[in-house]
């Protein structure tokens, strides 16, 4: 645990310094930590009480975050998101409030096929009861208000539902008359789909296109077309069956060509392609 203890005036770490800067400068602090503590070296605080992870979202890097976590177990990786600073936020709380949204893909890689955790990430709480959604909204960081009710996938709509303290939920953060507020209130009616298939659903392009804008650059329209809902319908497959032309072309438009004939003939789960289902109309 030396090369932690070895701090400047702020309780800096060389790891929360380096972290900025050089990922195989990273690499090579861990690889000298024995497996068995690196989450205790992850999660020494400094004056702030905030760990290497919560600068990691404050300044949207993952160059720590990512191969920390590969080398940890998953109650480890829990135990060290969910760590709260001297003001009670968790890392995900920073991130929502910087608007951290490589930082909140990572998570979301990491943690989106463990429904349990997944849930605990999303709703952990400040002092004050709010969730990182909360944040997100008053922050009006759409960015982050996107990718947190991607996040939560087809339990988006719970997690709207989510009060703070005082017993107001994310939407009634939100100015009125807003698109911010539109897709919101979509989203709280939700019921086991996504904001996108919901989108995609009620012919509502600007939702679809607001989603597509602020989805961020590690993922692709494509992927995006391909994920199903819980019945086995894409995104593509849920604009066929709807007769949603705007929409599929709003969609289609922002792909390349291969790209697109991908999304088009690929047999879902539901035994079904988005060209089929187009065609049964």
């Amino acid at each position: 645990m030396l090369h932690n203890k070895i701090a400047d005036s702020d309780d800096w770490s060389s790891l929360r310094i380096s972290h900025k800067h050089d990922a195989e400068v990273v690499e090579t602090i861990l690889d000298l930590i024995p497996d068995d503590q690196v989450s205790s070296f992850i999660s020494q605080a400094d004056k702030l009480g905030m760990t290497s992870l919560h600068w990691s979202a404050y300044t949207d890097s993952t160059t720590v975050l990512a191969p920390a976590l590969d080398r940890m177990s998953l109650v480890e990786q829990q135990e060290t998101v969910q760590a709260t600073d001297n003001r009670g936020w968790t890392m995900m709380h920073t991130a929502a409030y910087k608007d951290a949204n490589l930082v909140m893909k990572t998570l979301q890689n990491k943690f989106g096929s463990e429904k349990e955790v997944k849930w605990k990430v999303l709703t952990c709480r400040t002092a004050d009861g709010k969730t990182p959604l909360h944040i997100a909204v008053a922050e009006r960081n759409i960015k982050a208000v996107i990718t947190l009710l991607d996040f939560a996938d087809d339990d988006c709509g719970s997690l709207l539902a989510e009060t703070d303290n005082s017993g107001k939920t994310g939407l009634e953060y939100a100015a009125q008359g807003t698109l911010l507020e539109h897709c919101l209130r979509l989203a709280g009616g939700i019921k086991q789909i996504s904001l996108l298939h919901s989108a995609v659903k009620n012919d509502d392009v600007k939702t679809v296109e607001l989603v597509l804008e602020n989805i961020g650059d590690s993922e692709s329209i494509r992927d995006i077309c391909l994920r199903e809902d819980r019945n086995g319908f894409s995104v593509l497959q849920t604009a066929a069956v709807q007769n949603s032309v705007r929409v599929m072309e709003t969609l289609t438009r922002q792909m390349t060509e291969d790209d697109c004939l991908q999304c088009l003939t690929t047999i879902g789960s539901n035994g079904e392609t988005a060209s089929h289902m187009a065609c049964k109309l």
